[in-house]
C-alpha cells in the first residue's frame, strides 16, 4: 500500500475460483486493472478490457493494418489486441 496526492493506493494479490491467481490495483475500492500472474495468461486482457468487450469487438473490426491511438491506463491492455502491422 501507499499513498499519493489523490489518496490510498494498494497493489493485491489473489486468487480467485475459475480466474486463477492475478494482480490487481485499487484505488480505495475501486479497481484499475488486474492481470493474471500464471504466464500463459499474463497477455490475456482483464477487466473493462476482457474478451466479449465492445473493445475487443471494435479493434478486430478494423482495417489491416490499423492506427490506434489509445492514453490512459488501459493503453498497455489494449495493446494486447494489436496485430502484426497495426499502430
Amino acid at each position: 500500500m501507499g499513498r499519493n496526492f489523490y489518496g490510498g493506493v494498494r497493489v493485491i494479490d489473489g486468487n480467485e475460483p475459475g480466474f486463477g491467481a492475478k494482480r490487481t490495483i485499487l484505488h480505495g475500492v475501486i479497481s484499475y486493472g488486474s492481470q493474471f500472474l500464471e504466464p500463459e495468461r499474463r497477455k490475456q486482457t482483464t477487466t473493462y478490457y476482457a474478451p466479449g468487450s465492445g473493445i475487443e469487438l471494435a479493434i478486430p473490426a478494423l482495417p489491416e493494418p490499423a492506427h490506434v491511438g489509445v492514453i490512459g491506463l488501459g493503453a498497455g491492455t489494449l495493446s494486447a489486441y494489436g496485430r502484426k502491422g497495426d499502430q
